[in-house]
């Protein structure tokens, strides 16, 4: 498995080397182009003053001036909403000048800089903003030197929660508000991507910016969840690029990514390549805590009775023990083809990725469901096709038409013969576990259109169209069934079938200060679930019954607004209202054939959900940046789905009636480019709303107002980072950074439910971290150190599962522009 992919990494990295060797010999001068708090400013001009030779940044502030035959050049840098500077460059003999640019905020341009003066990053993140959405945008290139997935980095957005159930490569519950939520790469469902791209699996490297939508989301993402969208927007550069980056850490954890891309600026023609790979052992130590009711089962200890002669055995429990048989390895490349920016099509791609994984599986549902001998490895294979143009048949139609196939084979094996507890050694029982091997075949597509039509000339009033299809179809295989019985029962074809219209108008009133967005959704689901009542003798006789499928189609209606309103360029209110609903997931209604059970009688959640905040974002004296948002949220919520335990498995059922409720801050605040500061806290309860008559029962009515369990409800973010440009020389930059967690104990179970000294819960939980990152020549190179949870900390997730301990990591990055 490992050399295949040290051979993907290997190949891109020769590939791009050797693209770049190819570069002119002529003078040529690049950098980026930042403002005082070291953000990027994109559309900027660079220019050679008295010539025509100029370009404008791209969306990270990056530059490049190529074809010059002196070494003695005037520089002049301009951008709407700054103060013009000019400077003379003495070139190098070398060929090539790194030089960076900060420019001054214009204060009399004020209003100006909130539109013009900003990256690309910043630019989306306030035209999402004054759309009227509950949003948070994570910018990638703030955290480009840390060893982490997404999954480490959204947990620290608010309102957002990510239970896991152990370490690299586990399973997660992603919510937002308490509610599934959606997951998007570049716009496109993440679910049909393999389990080898998900949150905690893709590096940051890889990634540009991280769009968290909290209820209510744009037009162009097709959701059908209540809790909002996540979309990752990944890193495109339109020139040739490279950046590769390792990281190595504690647990034997190993993180590889390589972004490698070149264009033809002619032809338009470019190829793009991104790969990555990821290991760990996840043998970091377990702990009893008998407080919160979590003892670690070790081994029998065999006596014998000295008047029956009887041997007994008990079950002895002990204090801490090391995680076995628990690595997990991932790894994915991709390849695209095809032009940018040419006359047919602003963008027309064709590509291909591959991705697999090997996962032990170690733990089940909860703290003492042990397999020991229990993976799973997983191939996936997809090609796909994109096309992007404005100005499509008409001038102001713009569309979006994206189409791929997946193919997902997983294999799950249990080879342990014997029963294994935490001890790690193997304990014989009267009789020798079964064996087991399932093989999972799923087949998914994906047809995405989207179009936008500017209804007038200043773009003030926009329809949108959007369609999405999901198919994914499932079958099943036992492959050690010997019997015929046993056969029949195996490869039963199971599909889920998705269809999602939306349409949206959008539009600018009163001079820009208000904005709306009313849309309307339709969801259409397709089931089909083949099912054997086949009954056989015990000698495999065929008795009665027959193989039938159960097909049905439901379809539903939502409909919602946002709004926002400018009180003054720097203040402004939103909110938002829909009805709208969550279809299940193929997971959820078959099983993954790993550590979640099928419940085909899921029914779709449905809510009337409600946002309000307003927001703040000033700059003072130019030197100073502080940014305020505060949102209230609330859910009435039908069919609410919630994951429970069954036996060592997982599995999603529904409950009548929930209400969500909640109130978050997000606060940050920059000086220059010297220090930052960003703090955030979530208030999220979730209470028995309406009882369904599974749910009745005697004392049953004591439940309704109270707290669902298994889920935070107070939790924050305090972060600090301190940093110093050219300090260690000319194009340098050090920055250390201090983080820190918090979780407020939370019961497992409805706090009714037991006295306070016998209720399970997960206690409060502090987690501090820290970083310390340096780069050289203009960023080219990178080098950080991470401390993770410094005070060793007893930390929990998913049923009181238990995560890691202190750990240390070092990451290295090299960017060839």
């Amino acid at each position: 498995m490992q050399y295949k992919q040290y051979f993907v990494v290997g190949i891109l990295f020769f590939l791009s080397l050797t693209l770049y060797a190819q570069e002119s010999t002529q003078h040529s001068l690049y950098g980026y182009v930042k403002d005082v708090f070291g953000k990027p400013v994109s559309g900027a001009t660079v220019s050679i003053s008295g010539t025509d030779i100029g370009v404008t940044t791209e969306s990270d502030g990056f530059y490049r001036l190529s074809k010059i035959s002196t070494s003695l050049v005037n520089i002049r840098i301009s951008s709407v909403g700054f103060i013009p500077e000019e400077l003379q460059i003495v070139l190098s003999a070398t060929k090539e000048t790194a030089h960076d640019f900060q420019l001054k905020r214009d204060e009399k341009s004020i209003g100006e800089v909130a539109v013009f003066g900003k990256s690309e990053n910043q630019r989306k993140v306030q035209e999402i903003k004054q759309s009227g959405y509950a949003v948070n945008v994570i910018d990638m290139n703030e955290h480009v030197d840390k060893v982490a997935d997404l999954n480490q980095l959204l947990r620290r957005s608010p309102g957002v929660t990510i239970r896991e159930d152990g370490g690299m490569g586990s399973d997660f519950a992603f919510k937002i508000n308490g509610l599934d939520a959606k997951i998007f790469i570049d716009g496109v469902p993440m679910e049909n991507f393999g389990s080898s791209m998900t949150l905690n699996n893709i590096p940051v490297s890889l990634v540009d910016r991280v769009e968290v939508y909290k209820g209510v989301v744009p037009a162009y993402l097709p959701t059908d969840v209540l809790g909002g969208a996540v979309n990752i927007i990944t890193k495109r550069k339109n020139r040739q690029f490279f950046d590769f980056s390792y990281g190595y850490g504690s647990f034997n954890t190993h993180q590889a990514s390589l972004i490698a891309s070149v264009r033809n600026p002619k032809t338009g023609l470019m190829v793009k390549a991104d790969a990555f790979y990821n290991h760990s052992d996840n043998d970091y130590m377990m702990y009893s805590n008998p407080k919160y009711g979590i003892d670690l089962e070790g081994y029998f200890d065999e006596s014998v009775d000295e008047e029956s002669g009887i041997v007994q055995r008990q079950l002895v429990k002990i204090g801490k023990a090391r995680r076995f048989n628990d690595a997990y390895s991932s790894g994915m490349g991709k390849i695209e083809t095809g032009f940018e920016n040419v006359k047919w099509a602003d963008r027309f791609f064709v590509g291909l990725t591959y991705s697999k994984n090997h996962n032990q599986l170690l733990q089940g549902s909860s703290i003492n469901s042990l397999y020991g001998g229990r993976w799973s490895e997983e191939n996936f294979f997809t090609p796909s096709i994109q096309y992007r143009k404005n100005s499509f048949l008409l001038p102001n139609l713009f569309v979006d038409i994206y189409a791929s196939y997946g193919n997902n084979r997983k294999d799950v094996r249990d080879t342990a013969q014997h029963v294994y507890y935490w001890a790690g050694i193997p304990q014989a029982v009267d009789t020798i576990r079964e064996q087991t091997y399932d093989k999972l075949i799923n087949k998914s597509y994906i047809a995405k259109a989207d179009f936008s039509y500017n209804l007038n000339s200043k773009k003030t009033q926009i329809l949108n169209l959007s369609y999405n299809l999901t198919t994914n179809q499932q079958k099943t295989y036992n492959m050690l069934a010997e019997r015929e019985a046993d056969r029949d029962q195996s490869g039963l074809p199971k599909s889920l079938k998705k269809h999602l219209i939306n349409i949206a108008w959008q539009g600018q009133w009163l001079n820009d200060k208000l904005t709306s967005v009313a849309f309307v959704k339709y969801y259409g689901m397709d089931v089909l679930n083949t099912k054997n009542d086949r009954t056989y003798s015990s000698d495999g006789t065929y008795l009665s019954g027959s193989i039938y499928e159960e097909h049905s189609y439901k379809s539903y209606k939502a409909m919602g607004f946002t709004l926002r309103y400018l009180l003054k360029n720097d203040i402004g209110l939103k909110a938002s209202a829909e009805k709208s609903y969550t279809l299940p997931e193929v997971s959820q209604l078959f099983g993954d054939g790993v550590n979640v059970l099928g419940n085909p009688d899921l029914k779709p959640a449905e809510s009337n959900n409600l946002n309000a905040g307003v927001f703040f974002n000033s700059y003072i004296s130019g030197v100073h940046f502080v940014n305020l948002d505060i949102t209230a949220f609330l859910r009435n919520t039908g069919n609410y789905i919630q994951t429970t335990q069954e036996g060592n498995y997982f599995i999603a059922d529904n409950i009548e009636g929930a209400r969500l409720y909640g109130l978050e801050l997000d606060a940050r605040y920059g000086y220059k480019d010297l220090i930052r500061v960003t703090f955030n806290g979530s208030y999220d309860r979730a209470i028995f709303d309406e009882l369904g008559t599974e749910e009745q029962g005697e004392g049953a009515q004591a439940l309704l107002g109270q707290q669902i369990g298994n889920r935070p409800w107070l939790y924050g973010n305090f972060d600090v980072s301190f940093g110093k440009n050219d300090w260690l020389g000319s194009g340098t930059r050090i920055e250390l950074t201090a983080m820190n967690q918090y979780t407020k104990q939370f019961y497992l179970s409805p706090s009714i439910y037991g006295s306070p000294s016998t209720k399970s819960s997960v206690p409060s939980q502090y987690v501090h971290s820290v970083l310390l990152s340096f780069s050289w020549k203009h960023n080219r190179y990178g080098i950080s150190a991470e401390a993770r949870n410094l005070t060793d900390s007893r930390l929990y997730d998913n049923f009181g599962l238990q995560k890691a301990g202190r750990s240390f990591y070092t990451k290295f990055r090299v960017s060839i522009l």
